[in-house]
């Protein structure tokens, strides 16, 4: 299953990853010299938006449930 996280503003992923074990990593990498700090991170599930978003910081690591319909 691949999990993929976007900033609204961009026409690709800035991160993928993959599934195991029902547990996803995913790095989401900044681009460009303009900061993220404060915008929102939409997340993909197999091409299919999660429900969730967050909040890009800097460095931040957090744990996610995500869930799609």
């Amino acid at each position: 299953t691949e999990v993929s996280v976007w900033i609204p503003e961009f026409d690709g992923p800035i991160g993928v990853g993959s599934t195991s074990g029902g547990s996803y990593f995913v790095l989401a990498h900044q681009h460009g010299s303009e900061s993220f700090a404060g915008r929102f991170l939409l997340f993909k599930v197999n091409g299919t938006n999660a429900e969730e978003t967050e909040v890009w910081r800097k460095g931040g690591a957090d744990e996610l449930d995500l869930s799609v319909n």
